[in-house]
Protein backbone atom coordinates (compact mmCIF):
# COMPACT_ATOMS: atom_id res chain seq x y z
CA UNK A 1 0.00 0.00 0.00
CA UNK A 2 1.54 3.32 -1.03
CA UNK A 3 1.25 6.31 1.26
CA UNK A 4 0.53 9.50 -0.68
CA UNK A 5 3.15 12.26 -0.32
CA UNK A 6 1.98 15.88 -0.15
CA UNK A 7 3.50 18.82 -2.02
CA UNK A 8 7.13 19.78 -1.04
CA UNK A 9 7.52 22.99 1.01
CA UNK A 10 8.88 25.89 -1.04
CA UNK A 11 11.09 28.99 -0.11
CA UNK A 12 12.84 27.57 2.95
CA UNK A 13 16.31 27.91 1.47
CA UNK A 14 15.55 31.45 0.34
CA UNK A 15 14.43 32.34 3.85
CA UNK A 16 17.67 31.09 5.35
CA UNK A 17 19.70 32.95 2.71
CA UNK A 18 17.83 36.17 3.38
CA UNK A 19 18.20 35.75 7.14
CA UNK A 20 21.95 35.23 6.81
CA UNK A 21 22.20 38.24 4.53
CA UNK A 22 20.31 40.34 7.07
CA UNK A 23 22.64 39.31 9.87
CA UNK A 24 25.64 40.08 7.68
CA UNK A 25 24.10 43.44 6.80
CA UNK A 26 23.59 44.29 10.45
CA UNK A 27 27.16 43.25 11.27
CA UNK A 28 28.53 45.20 8.34
CA UNK A 29 26.51 48.24 9.38
CA UNK A 30 27.78 47.99 12.94
CA UNK A 31 31.35 47.67 11.69
CA UNK A 32 30.81 50.64 9.37
CA UNK A 33 29.36 52.79 12.14
CA UNK A 34 32.27 51.84 14.37
CA UNK A 35 34.74 52.71 11.61
CA UNK A 36 33.04 56.05 11.04
CA UNK A 37 33.15 56.77 14.78
CA UNK A 38 36.81 55.83 14.86
CA UNK A 39 37.51 58.10 11.91
CA UNK A 40 35.74 60.96 13.70
CA UNK A 41 37.72 60.23 16.87
CA UNK A 42 40.94 60.16 14.89
CA UNK A 43 40.04 63.41 13.17
CA UNK A 44 39.23 65.03 16.51
CA UNK A 45 42.49 63.74 17.96
CA UNK A 46 44.41 65.05 14.96
CA UNK A 47 42.80 68.46 15.43
CA UNK A 48 43.63 68.44 19.15
CA UNK A 49 47.19 67.35 18.41
CA UNK A 50 47.53 70.02 15.74
CA UNK A 51 46.33 72.68 18.17
CA UNK A 52 48.65 71.40 20.88
CA UNK A 53 51.69 71.41 18.61
CA UNK A 54 50.67 74.83 17.37
CA UNK A 55 50.65 76.06 20.97
CA UNK A 56 54.09 74.51 21.47
CA UNK A 57 55.24 76.26 18.30
CA UNK A 58 53.91 79.49 19.76
CA UNK A 59 56.04 79.05 22.88
CA UNK A 60 59.11 78.48 20.72
CA UNK A 61 58.25 81.58 18.68
CA UNK A 62 57.97 83.58 21.89
CA UNK A 63 61.41 82.36 22.94
CA UNK A 64 62.69 83.29 19.49
CA UNK A 65 61.38 86.84 19.84
CA UNK A 66 62.80 87.20 23.35
CA UNK A 67 66.19 86.04 22.08
CA UNK A 68 66.53 88.77 19.45
CA UNK A 69 68.58 91.93 19.92
CA UNK A 70 66.83 94.21 22.43
CA UNK A 71 64.84 97.21 21.24
CA UNK A 72 62.73 99.29 23.59
CA UNK A 73 59.43 100.64 22.25
CA UNK A 74 59.14 104.25 21.19
CA UNK A 75 56.62 106.43 19.33
CA UNK A 76 55.67 105.26 15.84
CA UNK A 77 56.73 107.76 13.22
CA UNK A 78 56.55 106.34 9.71
CA UNK A 79 55.58 103.01 8.14
CA UNK A 80 56.04 100.12 8.80
CA UNK A 81 55.17 101.34 12.31
CA UNK A 82 57.35 98.82 14.13
CA UNK A 83 58.81 101.38 16.53
CA UNK A 84 56.16 100.96 19.25
CA UNK A 85 56.95 97.25 19.68
CA UNK A 86 59.55 95.85 22.02
CA UNK A 87 62.01 93.28 20.76
CA UNK A 88 64.15 90.96 22.82
CA UNK A 89 63.96 91.31 26.59
CA UNK A 90 61.94 94.61 26.53
CA UNK A 91 59.00 92.76 24.84
CA UNK A 92 56.00 93.15 27.14
CA UNK A 93 52.25 92.62 27.14
CA UNK A 94 51.71 96.14 25.79
CA UNK A 95 53.45 98.36 23.28
CA UNK A 96 54.34 102.04 23.62
CA UNK A 97 50.70 103.06 23.12
CA UNK A 98 49.32 100.53 25.65
CA UNK A 99 47.97 98.28 22.88
CA UNK A 100 48.37 94.51 23.14
CA UNK A 101 51.74 93.42 21.77
CA UNK A 102 50.99 89.88 20.61
CA UNK A 103 52.85 87.48 18.36
CA UNK A 104 50.84 85.50 15.80
CA UNK A 105 52.16 82.14 14.67
CA UNK A 106 50.97 80.65 11.38
CA UNK A 107 51.97 77.28 9.97
CA UNK A 108 53.75 77.71 6.65
CA UNK A 109 52.37 74.39 5.36
CA UNK A 110 48.82 74.28 6.76
CA UNK A 111 46.68 77.42 6.85
CA UNK A 112 44.32 75.76 9.35
CA UNK A 113 46.93 75.85 12.12
CA UNK A 114 47.83 79.02 14.01
CA UNK A 115 48.59 80.37 17.46
CA UNK A 116 48.61 83.65 19.36
CA UNK A 117 51.33 84.31 21.95
CA UNK A 118 51.05 86.66 24.93
CA UNK A 119 53.88 87.53 27.33
CA UNK A 120 53.92 88.73 30.91
CA UNK A 121 57.49 89.90 31.54
CA UNK A 122 58.88 90.24 35.06
CA UNK A 123 62.43 91.28 34.24
CA UNK A 124 63.87 94.66 35.12
CA UNK A 125 64.58 95.18 31.40
CA UNK A 126 60.92 94.84 30.38
CA UNK A 127 59.18 97.87 28.88
CA UNK A 128 56.17 97.12 31.08
CA UNK A 129 56.99 94.87 34.03
CA UNK A 130 54.32 92.39 35.16
CA UNK A 131 55.00 90.65 38.47
CA UNK A 132 51.87 88.51 38.27
CA UNK A 133 49.43 86.99 35.80
CA UNK A 134 45.94 88.42 35.38
CA UNK A 135 44.58 85.77 37.78
CA UNK A 136 47.02 86.89 40.48
CA UNK A 137 49.57 84.07 40.08
CA UNK A 138 53.01 85.55 40.87
CA UNK A 139 55.80 85.44 38.28
CA UNK A 140 59.30 84.99 39.74
CA UNK A 141 61.47 88.07 39.30
CA UNK A 142 63.90 87.80 36.40
CA UNK A 143 61.61 85.51 34.41
CA UNK A 144 58.65 85.81 32.03
CA UNK A 145 55.49 83.84 31.43
CA UNK A 146 54.40 82.96 27.90
CA UNK A 147 50.81 81.98 27.08
CA UNK A 148 50.29 80.38 23.68
CA UNK A 149 46.81 79.66 22.32
CA UNK A 150 47.07 77.06 19.54
CA UNK A 151 44.08 76.78 17.21
CA UNK A 152 43.06 74.31 14.50
CA UNK A 153 40.26 75.73 12.34
CA UNK A 154 38.76 73.97 9.30
CA UNK A 155 35.37 75.49 8.59
CA UNK A 156 33.03 74.33 11.36
CA UNK A 157 35.60 71.98 12.86
CA UNK A 158 37.75 73.66 15.48
CA UNK A 159 40.21 72.46 18.06
CA UNK A 160 42.22 74.52 20.52
CA UNK A 161 44.84 74.15 23.22
CA UNK A 162 46.40 76.78 25.46
CA UNK A 163 49.86 76.20 26.88
CA UNK A 164 51.68 78.23 29.51
CA UNK A 165 55.45 78.25 30.07
CA UNK A 166 57.71 79.99 32.54
CA UNK A 167 60.83 81.10 30.67
CA UNK A 168 64.17 82.57 31.71
CA UNK A 169 67.23 84.18 30.09
CA UNK A 170 70.57 82.39 29.87
CA UNK A 171 72.30 85.74 30.24
CA UNK A 172 72.78 87.95 33.28
CA UNK A 173 70.55 90.83 34.32
CA UNK A 174 72.32 93.07 36.82
CA UNK A 175 69.25 94.11 38.76
CA UNK A 176 71.44 94.23 41.87
CA UNK A 177 74.77 96.02 42.19
CA UNK A 178 76.46 93.31 44.28
CA UNK A 179 75.32 89.70 44.72
CA UNK A 180 76.78 86.76 46.61
CA UNK A 181 74.78 83.58 46.13
CA UNK A 182 75.61 82.29 49.62
CA UNK A 183 77.31 85.24 51.38
CA UNK A 184 78.22 88.93 51.13
CA UNK A 185 80.75 90.41 53.56
CA UNK A 186 81.67 94.11 53.22
CA UNK A 187 84.04 95.98 55.49
CA UNK A 188 84.86 99.70 55.18
CA UNK A 189 83.04 99.90 51.84
CA UNK A 190 80.79 102.28 49.92
CA UNK A 191 78.14 101.11 47.45
CA UNK A 192 76.50 104.03 45.68
CA UNK A 193 75.04 105.14 42.34
CA UNK A 194 76.75 106.56 39.25
CA UNK A 195 75.01 107.76 36.10
CA UNK A 196 77.10 106.43 33.20
CA UNK A 197 74.53 107.11 30.49
CA UNK A 198 75.96 110.38 29.15
CA UNK A 199 77.70 110.21 25.79
CA UNK A 200 81.45 110.02 26.19
CA UNK A 201 81.19 109.15 29.89
CA UNK A 202 84.40 108.20 31.71
CA UNK A 203 85.15 107.49 35.35
CA UNK A 204 86.41 111.08 35.60
CA UNK A 205 82.81 112.25 35.24
CA UNK A 206 81.85 110.68 38.56
CA UNK A 207 81.37 113.10 41.44
CA UNK A 208 81.10 111.77 45.01
CA UNK A 209 77.90 112.81 46.77
CA UNK A 210 76.39 112.78 50.24
CA UNK A 211 74.10 109.74 50.25
CA UNK A 212 72.69 110.76 53.63
CA UNK A 213 71.58 114.24 52.57
CA UNK A 214 70.81 113.41 48.92
CA UNK A 215 70.27 109.66 48.58
CA UNK A 216 69.64 108.20 45.11
CA UNK A 217 68.56 104.80 46.48
CA UNK A 218 69.53 102.93 43.33
CA UNK A 219 71.99 100.31 44.59
CA UNK A 220 71.12 96.91 46.03
CA UNK A 221 73.24 94.28 47.80
CA UNK A 222 71.73 90.80 47.83
CA UNK A 223 72.11 87.09 48.52
CA UNK A 224 69.91 84.02 48.07
CA UNK A 225 70.95 82.57 51.42
CA UNK A 226 69.05 82.86 54.71
CA UNK A 227 71.49 82.00 57.49
CA UNK A 228 72.80 84.42 60.12
CA UNK A 229 74.96 87.22 58.67
CA UNK A 230 74.29 86.15 55.09
CA UNK A 231 74.83 89.84 54.28
CA UNK A 232 77.28 91.35 56.74
CA UNK A 233 78.09 95.07 56.63
CA UNK A 234 80.88 96.48 58.81
CA UNK A 235 81.40 100.25 58.67
CA UNK A 236 79.79 100.14 55.22
CA UNK A 237 77.26 102.46 53.58
CA UNK A 238 74.86 101.42 50.82
CA UNK A 239 72.80 103.97 48.89
CA UNK A 240 69.92 101.61 48.38
CA UNK A 241 68.55 98.39 49.83
CA UNK A 242 69.50 94.90 51.03
CA UNK A 243 67.71 91.68 50.03
CA UNK A 244 68.21 88.13 51.29
CA UNK A 245 66.73 84.73 50.49
CA UNK A 246 63.09 83.66 50.96
CA UNK A 247 62.24 82.59 54.51
CA UNK A 248 65.04 84.60 56.10
CA UNK A 249 64.77 85.27 59.82
CA UNK A 250 65.97 88.30 61.80
CA UNK A 251 69.76 88.28 61.94
CA UNK A 252 70.21 87.24 58.32
CA UNK A 253 71.42 90.80 57.66
CA UNK A 254 74.09 92.07 60.03
CA UNK A 255 74.86 95.76 60.51
CA UNK A 256 78.05 96.47 62.42
CA UNK A 257 80.11 99.59 63.29
CA UNK A 258 77.83 102.36 62.02
CA UNK A 259 76.82 100.64 58.78
CA UNK A 260 73.81 102.15 57.05
CA UNK A 261 71.49 101.84 54.07
CA UNK A 262 69.14 104.42 52.56
CA UNK A 263 66.24 102.31 51.29
CA UNK A 264 65.46 99.54 53.76
CA UNK A 265 66.01 95.80 53.73
CA UNK A 266 63.81 92.84 52.95
CA UNK A 267 63.37 89.30 51.66
CA UNK A 268 63.16 88.02 48.08
CA UNK A 269 59.86 86.45 47.08
CA UNK A 270 61.74 83.84 45.05
CA UNK A 271 65.32 82.62 44.87
CA UNK A 272 67.07 84.63 42.15
CA UNK A 273 68.62 82.81 39.22
CA UNK A 274 72.35 83.50 38.88
CA UNK A 275 73.22 82.28 35.38
CA UNK A 276 76.62 81.07 34.21
CA UNK A 277 76.82 82.27 30.58
CA UNK A 278 78.87 80.13 28.21
CA UNK A 279 81.12 81.47 25.45
CA UNK A 280 79.69 81.52 21.94
CA UNK A 281 81.29 79.35 19.28
CA UNK A 282 82.48 82.50 17.52
CA UNK A 283 84.67 83.56 20.49
CA UNK A 284 88.41 83.83 19.93
CA UNK A 285 90.13 80.98 21.83
CA UNK A 286 93.02 81.81 24.17
CA UNK A 287 95.00 79.38 26.30
CA UNK A 288 95.36 82.11 28.93
CA UNK A 289 95.38 85.89 29.26
CA UNK A 290 98.42 87.28 31.07
CA UNK A 291 99.66 90.89 31.24
CA UNK A 292 102.25 91.80 33.85
CA UNK A 293 104.77 94.55 34.46
CA UNK A 294 107.49 95.07 37.02
CA UNK A 295 106.79 98.80 37.01
CA UNK A 296 104.28 100.23 39.45
CA UNK A 297 103.53 103.00 36.91
CA UNK A 298 101.04 100.66 35.25
CA UNK A 299 102.09 100.93 31.59
CA UNK A 300 99.35 100.62 28.98
CA UNK A 301 98.55 97.15 27.66
CA UNK A 302 96.00 97.14 24.80
CA UNK A 303 93.50 94.38 24.19
CA UNK A 304 91.68 94.33 20.89
CA UNK A 305 87.86 94.51 21.16
CA UNK A 306 86.11 91.20 20.74
CA UNK A 307 84.85 88.09 22.53
CA UNK A 308 87.46 85.76 24.05
CA UNK A 309 87.20 82.19 25.32
CA UNK A 310 90.04 81.73 27.80
CA UNK A 311 90.81 78.10 28.59
CA UNK A 312 93.13 78.88 31.50
CA UNK A 313 93.18 81.81 33.87
CA UNK A 314 93.40 85.59 33.59
CA UNK A 315 96.29 87.32 35.33
CA UNK A 316 96.83 91.09 35.07
CA UNK A 317 99.36 92.86 37.28
CA UNK A 318 100.71 96.44 37.36
CA UNK A 319 99.21 97.38 33.98
CA UNK A 320 96.61 99.69 32.48
CA UNK A 321 94.26 97.62 30.32
CA UNK A 322 93.14 99.75 27.39
CA UNK A 323 90.28 98.73 25.12
CA UNK A 324 88.65 100.69 22.32
CA UNK A 325 85.39 98.77 21.97
CA UNK A 326 83.15 96.08 23.53
CA UNK A 327 85.33 93.39 25.07
CA UNK A 328 83.88 90.20 26.59
CA UNK A 329 86.10 87.65 28.33
CA UNK A 330 84.84 84.15 29.23
CA UNK A 331 87.07 82.20 31.61
CA UNK A 332 85.98 78.56 31.69
CA UNK A 333 88.89 77.18 33.70
CA UNK A 334 91.37 78.79 36.05
CA UNK A 335 91.13 81.89 38.19
CA UNK A 336 90.95 85.62 37.57
CA UNK A 337 93.58 87.76 39.29
CA UNK A 338 93.71 91.56 38.91
CA UNK A 339 96.43 93.25 40.99
CA UNK A 340 97.22 96.97 40.78
CA UNK A 341 95.33 97.25 37.50
CA UNK A 342 93.56 100.18 35.84
CA UNK A 343 91.02 98.92 33.29
CA UNK A 344 88.59 100.65 30.93
CA UNK A 345 88.41 103.85 32.98
CA UNK A 346 87.71 105.81 29.80
CA UNK A 347 84.62 103.73 28.97
CA UNK A 348 81.26 102.65 30.32
CA UNK A 349 81.03 99.49 32.46
CA UNK A 350 79.28 97.44 29.77
CA UNK A 351 82.31 97.83 27.48
CA UNK A 352 84.32 95.37 29.61
CA UNK A 353 82.63 92.16 30.73
CA UNK A 354 84.29 89.21 32.51
CA UNK A 355 82.40 85.92 32.95
CA UNK A 356 83.64 82.92 34.92
CA UNK A 357 81.93 80.17 32.94
CA UNK A 358 83.10 77.00 34.71
CA UNK A 359 80.06 74.83 35.49
CA UNK A 360 81.49 72.03 37.67
CA UNK A 361 84.58 70.88 39.52
CA UNK A 362 86.72 72.97 41.86
CA UNK A 363 85.39 76.49 42.32
CA UNK A 364 87.08 79.35 40.52
CA UNK A 365 88.22 82.46 42.34
CA UNK A 366 88.29 86.14 41.40
CA UNK A 367 90.74 88.46 43.11
CA UNK A 368 90.63 92.24 42.60
CA UNK A 369 93.29 94.04 44.65
CA UNK A 370 94.43 97.65 44.36
CA UNK A 371 92.46 98.17 41.14
CA UNK A 372 90.39 100.86 39.47
CA UNK A 373 88.12 99.57 36.75
CA UNK A 374 84.92 100.15 34.85
CA UNK A 375 83.32 96.82 34.04
CA UNK A 376 81.00 93.94 34.90
CA UNK A 377 82.15 90.77 36.66
CA UNK A 378 79.97 87.66 36.74
CA UNK A 379 81.28 84.70 38.74
CA UNK A 380 78.15 82.94 39.99
CA UNK A 381 80.07 79.78 40.97
CA UNK A 382 83.32 81.49 42.08
CA UNK A 383 84.51 83.10 45.28
CA UNK A 384 85.14 86.82 44.69
CA UNK A 385 87.52 88.98 46.75
CA UNK A 386 88.00 92.78 46.57
CA UNK A 387 90.61 94.72 48.51
CA UNK A 388 91.41 98.44 48.28
CA UNK A 389 89.69 98.74 44.87
CA UNK A 390 87.17 100.91 43.08
CA UNK A 391 84.76 99.60 40.45
CA UNK A 392 82.15 101.27 38.27
CA UNK A 393 79.62 98.59 37.31
CA UNK A 394 78.35 95.48 39.10
CA UNK A 395 79.62 92.18 40.47
CA UNK A 396 78.12 88.74 41.09
CA UNK A 397 79.72 85.76 42.86
CA UNK A 398 79.12 82.59 44.84
CA UNK A 399 80.56 84.47 47.80
CA UNK A 400 81.53 88.15 47.74
CA UNK A 401 84.05 89.64 50.17
CA UNK A 402 84.98 93.32 49.89
CA UNK A 403 87.39 95.29 52.05
CA UNK A 404 88.09 99.03 51.85
CA UNK A 405 86.51 99.23 48.39
CA UNK A 406 83.99 101.30 46.48
CA UNK A 407 81.35 100.05 44.05
CA UNK A 408 79.50 102.59 41.89
CA UNK A 409 76.41 101.07 40.29
CA UNK A 410 74.37 102.44 37.39
CA UNK A 411 70.70 101.30 37.65
CA UNK A 412 70.47 101.54 33.84
CA UNK A 413 72.44 98.28 33.70
CA UNK A 414 69.28 96.42 34.72
CA UNK A 415 67.70 97.27 31.36
CA UNK A 416 69.99 94.84 29.51
CA UNK A 417 70.89 91.16 29.50
CA UNK A 418 74.62 90.38 29.35
CA UNK A 419 76.50 87.27 28.32
CA UNK A 420 73.78 85.68 26.19
CA UNK A 421 70.60 86.85 24.48
CA UNK A 422 69.09 83.36 24.47
CA UNK A 423 65.97 82.44 26.45
CA UNK A 424 64.87 78.92 27.39
CA UNK A 425 61.80 77.30 28.94
CA UNK A 426 62.16 76.92 32.69
CA UNK A 427 59.00 74.83 33.09
CA UNK A 428 55.78 74.05 31.25
CA UNK A 429 52.83 74.55 33.53
CA UNK A 430 50.20 72.62 31.59
CA UNK A 431 47.31 73.41 29.29
CA UNK A 432 45.02 76.22 30.32
CA UNK A 433 41.30 75.54 30.56
CA UNK A 434 40.47 79.05 29.38
CA UNK A 435 42.53 81.80 27.84
CA UNK A 436 41.50 85.35 27.22
CA UNK A 437 44.13 87.22 25.24
CA UNK A 438 44.41 90.40 27.23
CA UNK A 439 46.70 93.11 28.54
CA UNK A 440 47.11 94.45 32.03
CA UNK A 441 46.49 98.10 32.80
CA UNK A 442 49.51 100.38 32.58
CA UNK A 443 49.69 103.56 34.61
CA UNK A 444 50.87 106.18 34.13
CA UNK A 445 50.73 106.40 30.37
CA UNK A 446 54.13 106.78 28.68
CA UNK A 447 52.69 109.42 26.38
CA UNK A 448 50.08 112.07 26.97
CA UNK A 449 48.28 111.19 23.74
CA UNK A 450 48.12 107.45 24.37
CA UNK A 451 44.65 105.97 24.37
CA UNK A 452 43.16 102.51 24.67
CA UNK A 453 40.05 101.23 22.96
CA UNK A 454 37.99 98.50 24.57
CA UNK A 455 37.06 95.52 22.45
CA UNK A 456 35.77 92.02 22.83
CA UNK A 457 38.45 89.54 23.88
CA UNK A 458 38.89 86.26 22.07
CA UNK A 459 38.74 83.06 24.10
CA UNK A 460 39.79 79.52 23.38
CA UNK A 461 39.27 76.52 25.61
CA UNK A 462 40.60 73.03 25.99
CA UNK A 463 40.91 70.34 28.61
CA UNK A 464 44.14 69.13 30.16
CA UNK A 465 45.35 66.16 32.10
CA UNK A 466 47.84 68.33 33.95
CA UNK A 467 47.44 71.40 36.14
CA UNK A 468 45.16 74.08 34.75
CA UNK A 469 44.46 77.72 35.36
CA UNK A 470 42.23 80.46 34.03
CA UNK A 471 43.13 83.92 32.78
CA UNK A 472 40.83 86.80 31.95
CA UNK A 473 41.22 90.57 31.94
CA UNK A 474 40.01 93.40 29.79
CA UNK A 475 41.49 93.73 26.34
CA UNK A 476 42.64 96.60 24.20
CA UNK A 477 42.10 96.99 20.50
CA UNK A 478 43.64 94.02 18.74
CA UNK A 479 43.82 95.82 15.41
CA UNK A 480 47.12 97.31 16.50
CA UNK A 481 48.88 93.96 16.75
CA UNK A 482 51.07 93.98 13.65
CA UNK A 483 53.72 91.54 14.86
CA UNK A 484 53.64 88.13 13.20
CA UNK A 485 55.80 85.05 13.07
CA UNK A 486 55.94 82.21 10.57
CA UNK A 487 56.84 78.89 12.17
CA UNK A 488 58.17 76.13 9.95
CA UNK A 489 58.38 72.33 10.19
CA UNK A 490 55.83 71.53 12.89
CA UNK A 491 56.42 67.82 12.29
CA UNK A 492 60.15 67.96 12.99
CA UNK A 493 60.49 68.92 16.64
CA UNK A 494 60.66 72.52 17.80
CA UNK A 495 59.78 74.82 14.91
CA UNK A 496 62.21 77.17 13.29
CA UNK A 497 60.92 80.70 13.57
CA UNK A 498 61.21 83.59 11.17
CA UNK A 499 60.16 87.13 12.04
CA UNK A 500 58.76 89.30 9.29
Amino acid sequence: MRIPIGPKPRGVALFFVLAICGVLALYTGAVGLGAIANLHDMANQEETDAARYSAMGGIQSGLCRLSTAPKRPGPEVTPPYLEPYGEGVPWSDVDYYLRPDLTKVQSSSDSRISAIVQIYNNTAAAFHRSDKLPDGTPIPAGKAFLISAGVFSDGERKGSTTLGALVKPLGVNFEQSAVGRTRVDMTDCIVDVADTGAAGWTTANYTPYDMTASPRKGAQVASNNKVADTVKLTNTRVDGSIRVGPGSAPGTIGYYSSSSITDGDGVFDHVRDLPVPQPPSSATPLSSLTMTSASTARPAQPLAPGTYDVAGGVSLSNVTLTISGPTVIYVHNGDVSLTNVTANTDGKPARLQIFCSKLSGAAQSVSVRGCTLSGLITASKANVFYDDSEQFGAVMGETLTMNNSKLHYDPELKREIFGSLDWVADSYLGHATTLTVAVTALSPSPTASATTTASTATSVSSSSSSSSFSFSTSSASSSSSRRSVTCLDYSCGPPRCMLY
